[in-house]
């Protein structure tokens, strides 16, 4: 996993000003939630698909066993997951694509 998730909030402010206000949100739901931010973000993805395929990728074993512990962790509440997508529901493209990241600088 990757990109805005793992950047500190001081990165955030240097680069993406304009992301702060999602990213503080989401650590509200993970410290709601009591799970780390990769295993909100995993499982969100996870629970969502339902019967659709996810694809990992790894760079070492010790990714691959994360992944791998994540897979067994317990399904999202459906009110975190509401929660989510209800935060999330019209977040700008610019903020999630990260071709858009430069041109915004």
């Amino acid at each position: 996993m990757q990109g805005l998730f793992f950047l500190t909030r001081d990165e955030l402010k240097e680069k993406l000003h304009d992301v702060i206000k999602y990213y503080e949100r989401l650590a509200d739901i993970v410290g709601d939630t009591n799970v780390s931010m990769s295993e909100l973000s995993f499982c969100f993805v996870r629970d969502v698909l339902q019967n659709g395929s996810m694809v990992m990728g790894a760079d070492n074993a010790d990714q691959l066993k994360q992944s791998v512990d994540l897979l067994q962790k317990p399904k999202l509440s459906i009110k975190t997951i509401n929660e989510i997508k209800t935060v999330f529901a019209e977040i700008p493209e610019y903020i999630i694509n990260p071709a858009m990241w430069k041109k915004r600088n």
